[in-house]
């Protein structure tokens, strides 16, 4: 692997080599060397993405990318790098785009269900998402991704049977854990705590030792007690929330006030009450569970 390359598929095989074995910086070298030679090569210039991508330079990774599809529009792993970029920087409308584009060139590739799944699981169309993997399981019954996305949404909607499937996925598959946690963590921000509970209990069930996921379900098992329900509004919007409720209360209250007098009383108790309940029973909680 060592002889000088003679031509870009030449340079472009060994950088791929180096890249395989996570040795970037050999990898850069030949890049650097067959791209002085073929500057507009696509598949030299998609294996420099990669390294700038497997280096964390997204954003030079991207222009990378764009580049080569300026020279090789259809470079379908090109078109795979960008739309996971894409989907790194929150773009899920783009990114979906270039899914679409590259399964009606590629219908019969369960890997790009599985991708396309697991966008419609970042972005909580649970249902679509099932439905993609189970088109991309057609193709190939054994497809890690696809398998995953069922697992996780049988396990959303609480089907007790796929929890074991679940966490031999996860055990088997130890890179799937970023999608778990994106989709735990989109939950959450959802207001989905059931849910993100569940899933992130299976998965630390397949990964005990794991530190961040055990605080993950300690903290998820407390905002899904049934005694944290009403404060949901103040834990999804937060200052916006307590603003609201704020404003809204002064104006209920001087509505009764005038209409309603009798009421105002109870009323302004019972916001009062509430107010002091969104203080105090979160940490007082904490320590009980």
């Amino acid at each position: 692997m060592e002889d000088q390359p003679s031509n870009a598929d030449a340079y472009a095989q060994q950088a791929f080599y180096f890249i395989e074995r996570r040795r970037l910086a050999d990898a850069r070298r030949v890049l650097k060397d067959g791209l002085s030679q073929f500057p507009q090569d696509p598949d030299l210039l998609f294996h420099g993405a990669q390294v700038e991508w497997l280096n964390d330079e997204n954003d030079a990774a991207e222009a990378t990318a764009r580049q080569v599809l300026g020279v090789a529009p259809e470079h379908a792993p090109a078109r795979q790098l960008l739309a996971t970029l894409l989907v790194e920087r929150h773009q899920f409308a783009d990114a979906e785009v270039l899914l679409i584009g590259l399964l009606r060139d590629y219908p019969e590739d369960a890997g790009l269900y599985g991708r396309y799944s697991r966008l419609m699981l970042r972005t909580l169309h649970l249902d679509k998402a099932e439905q993609l993997a189970r088109e991309g399981l057609r193709y190939d019954p054994d497809d890690s991704e696809c398998l995953l996305a069922m697992a996780l949404c049988e396990t959303a909607r609480g089907g007790a049977h796929a929890n074991q499937g679940l966490q031999n996925l996860i055990t088997g598959h130890p890179e799937s854990m970023s999608t778990v946690h994106a989709l735990v963590i989109a939950l959450v921000d959802g207001g989905r705590i059931d849910e993100a509970h569940r899933i992130a209990q299976q998965a630390m069930r397949a990964d005990p030792a794991n530190e961040h996921l055990v605080s993950m379900v300690r903290e998820l098992r407390i905002q899904n007690h049934w005694s944290m329900k009403p404060l949901w509004p103040l834990r999804k919007w937060g200052w916006a929330a307590s603003a609201a409720m704020w404003v809204g209360s002064i104006v209920v209250l001087r509505g009764l006030r005038t209409t309603a007098p009798d009421l105002y009383g109870p009323v302004a108790v019972a916001l009062l009450a509430y107010v002091i309940y969104s203080w105090v029973w979160p940490p007082l909680i904490r320590r009980i569970l």
